[in-house]
């Protein structure tokens, strides 16, 4: 088995610390205030685990695993990582970071930040999109129908083979998103980043499964940097598809943007069209308390939607085919003149970033994986 050292024994370390002490690894953990502050959480997780200094974990670690503040990351150490494959779990977070012009720009992300600082070492970006409680939970066995896979992004072929190796053993399937840059993908404010969160509870509730084709589609849906109508309209264009006043549109068909577009004009004011894009047994994934299978169980949705927010529409942004799949990136806006998840009316303009998966199947949506970003909207409401 591996040896795996953490420079970082936070949530994301100690929550990854334990599965790979239950896969059968040993660990060595560290953190900036010493072995001493380690040694309740050594001993909780056994033999296989011990407390050491940051040079100590780098040195002893096969793989080693940096999970600190972005901030920090000048301090990690490079002789004793010279050679070794680095997993960087970091996320960028302005207000406790501070400003990266770099990255606020597109030009580099967190993970070619500690790639330049670690130069003699292979950084493998992966874990940072997982909140801990869901990481600590959602592992299945291999072959598993609601396995999760995790994205990572690497320059070294190698070294992501050799992260894909552990996370099999962690219990995740792993996709390769591609270099460093690509990690962008699920940084925070994509799609991917809360691939994990259930809705209908966001941090509270239980992790939701996201098998590798739900995740692909996610990671697809991220805009990419300097993103403007130009470059969508191109990239439309060189699809086969012609530029027009709305979503861009990536490898779906006329028939299947017709469905998609179909359904999110139904969900913006015109409901009866439900009938003509949904299966009789459609499935809503996560389906609201009571919500029954179909279009009949999701109108009485629209009609609280449009009760909730005055001049409620659906602006789409993205819609994204493979294989009688569809994503949709899109927003849900409108002015809160009424209750919505126990809120009061504001008066003021909303909007709700939404990310959807659809199954089609003989020219009618059978099944929709949904994710609203509500913890946005709430923080929204109270600004």
């Amino acid at each position: 088995m591996t040896t795996i050292g953490f420079i970082g024994s936070g949530k994301i370390g100690g929550t990854l610390a334990r599965l790979a002490v239950d896969a059968g690894h040993d660990v060595v953990l560290s953190n900036s205030r010493g072995p001493e502050s380690l040694r309740d959480l050594a001993a909780q997780l056994g033999p296989r685990a011990r407390a050491a200094t940051v040079d100590e974990a780098a040195q002893a670690g096969d793989i080693v695993v940096v999970t600190i503040p972005l901030k920090a990351f000048p301090e990690v150490p490079a002789e004793p990582l010279h050679g070794k494959i680095v997993i960087d779990t970091t996320n960028y977070n302005p207000d406790r970071d501070g400003r990266f012009a770099g990255i606020e720009d597109g030009t580099t992300t967190a993970g070619d930040l500690l790639q330049e600082h670690l130069p003699e070492s292979y950084v493998v970006k992966a874990f940072n999109n997982i909140f801990f409680k869901h990481l600590a939970t959602l592992g299945r066995p291999s072959g598993a129908p609601d396995r999760s896979a995790l994205p990572i992004a690497g320059n070294d072929p190698a070294g992501k083979a050799t992260v894909t190796a552990l996370l099999d053993t962690l219990g995740y399937d792993t996709h390769d998103a591609g270099p460093l840059p690509e990690s962008r993908r699920f940084a925070p404010g994509t799609p991917a980043h809360h691939a994990y969160l259930n809705p209908a509870g966001m941090f509270t509730a239980p992790g939701r499964p996201a098998p590798a084709p739900v995740l692909a589609a996610l990671l697809a849906a991220a805009p990419a940097p300097h993103d403007d109508h130009a470059a969508h309209a191109a990239h439309a264009a060189h699809d086969g598809h012609a530029a027009h006043d709305g979503p861009a549109v990536y490898g779906a068909t006329d028939e299947e943007r017709r469905l998609v577009e179909t359904l999110y004009r139904a969900v913006g004011g015109e409901p009866d069209l439900l009938d003509d894009v949904l299966a009789p047994g459609w499935e809503d994934i996560p389906s609201a308390p009571g919500q029954r299978p179909g279009p009949e169980g999701l109108k009485p949705i629209i009609e609280q939607f449009h009760t909730s927010f005055a001049d409620g529409k659906v602006v789409l942004h993205d819609i994204i085919g493979s294989s009688g799949r569809v994503a949709v990136r899109a927003e849900l806006t409108g002015i809160h003149r009424g209750e919505f998840l126990g809120v009061p009316a504001t008066g003021r303009p909303s909007s709700i970033t939404i990310h959807e998966f659809h199954q089609i199947n003989h020219g009618r949506i059978v099944r929709t994986w949904h994710l609203e970003d509500l913890h946005g909207w709430l923080q929204q409401a109270k600004n």
